[in-house]
């Protein structure tokens, strides 16, 4: 169940509106967190009907069971969430919150499937003591 729905038909916006409309949502409510708190992993999707928000606080197995059923139903859309990673890591067997040199961030995912377009952005978090984490600059993976 989204958190708001538009109910008339509207003209839908582009990825790049999402994106954008995904990192201000992230930038806007940084300041609002706890020292230690993630952002809850979240769906922004545009169509026909308009835009949709969920908020997806659900264990692993179910988080992307709920991501896959709103992509296949969403002709544009992106996913926000808080990620450990880890650069120059090539193997599977490695995971990232384990690796030494591993580090925060707000990763995003935007996708429209029915073009194929993909795009991925992360901006760093810097956890600070008895203050909302720092986020860096946004930078485009792919």
């Amino acid at each position: 169940m989204p958190l708001f729905r538009r109910g008339a038909e509207v003209e839908p916006r582009s990825l790049n509106d999402l994106i954008v409309e995904a990192k201000a949502f992230v930038e806007r409510n940084r300041p609002n967190l706890e020292p230690d708190e993630d952002f809850v992993p979240t769906v922004l999707t545009d169509g026909r009907k308009g835009p949709e928000l969920h908020a997806l606080a659900l264990p692993g197995g179910a988080l992307e069971k709920a991501l896959q059923k709103i992509a296949r139903k969403s002709e544009r859309f992106v996913f926000w969430a808080t990620a450990w990673q880890a650069e120059g890591v090539d193997s599977p067997d490695v995971r990232a919150y384990e690796h030494p040199e591993r580090f925060e961030a707000v990763v995003i995912q935007a996708a429209e499937p029915e073009s194929g377009r993909e795009e991925l952005w992360r901006a760093k978090l810097d956890r600070v003591p008895n203050a909302p984490p720092r986020l860096g600059d946004w930078e485009r993976m792919g």
